[in-house]
């Protein structure tokens, strides 16, 4: 087992490295014909997320990034915690527009069974997914 930082997955999508970005193609290949098998973190997807869309010199809209980095992801032979919830929470980050932390905790409440969150953020309304309670 084979751990994934971020910056694999971005030399993989920036493609911004003559080097690095044509090395990291090969790894990911080889995960995906379970050569290797990797893991990887969600805080490593979420750094991914908010580099790419935040930090990057390429500028990417939450459709982008979803379409480069979800594939990644679904790849058999790497795995994260939350391997079986990725699609919902990108679905969400994009179709809903929301924070990509916010979705992502939504939708990880909500597999854990909890269904109510106390915030003040108006996003889990816009969701749906959690009743949104105040603390009065």
């Amino acid at each position: 087992m084979i751990f994934i930082d971020t910056n694999i997955f971005l030399r993989t999508i920036l493609n911004d490295h003559p080097e690095f970005s044509s090395a990291c193609k090969r790894l990911f290949l080889r995960i995906k014909n379970g050569e290797l098998d990797g893991i990887t973190t969600d805080l490593t997807v979420a750094e991914a997320v908010f580099i790419l869309q935040k930090q990057s010199k390429f500028v990417f809209s939450r459709t982008d990034i979803t379409g480069v980095l979800l594939p990644l992801l679904k790849l058999s032979h790497l795995n994260s915690s939350s391997q079986n919830l990725w699609e919902q929470i990108f679905t969400i980050f994009v179709k809903k527009n929301v924070d990509f932390i916010d979705a992502y905790n939504m939708v990880v409440m909500k597999a854990a069974g909890i269904e109510k969150a106390y915030t003040y953020d108006h996003d889990y309304s816009k969701v749906g997914l959690l009743e949104r309670l105040e603390p009065r």
